[in-house]
């Protein structure tokens, strides 16, 4: 069985900031870095998107920032429901440093 290869968090933070400011395409930074999966990738900069850079630090779980349910009777801002809504960077809403 072939072992998978770890990728420290200071080379998952250059690959995704290279991907967002330079617009490179997953395959073109996976050959860059040398990457073997150009989908992990994609993860990374979903992981950083949604918990940044914290998320990118080897071992770390999605069960370490699991939220509490919210109520159904929740109040729902009106842009929340705009499918047409610009969404920010995720370096903008992360207000991470890369």
């Amino acid at each position: 069985m072939k072992k998978r290869p770890n990728y420290d968090q200071v080379l998952k933070l250059e690959v995704v900031r290279r991907v967002l400011e330079v617009g490179l395409s997953y395959s073109q930074a996976a050959a860059l870095f040398n990457i073997s999966r150009p989908d992990q990738i994609a993860e990374w900069k979903r992981l950083y998107a949604d918990h940044c850079a914290e998320a990118l630090q080897p071992g770390w779980k999605r069960e370490q920032t699991k939220m509490s349910q919210t109520p159904r009777n929740r109040y729902v801002e009106d842009w929340e429901l705009d499918p047409f809504k610009s969404v920010a960077s995720p370096l903008v809403q992360c207000y991470c440093d890369l």
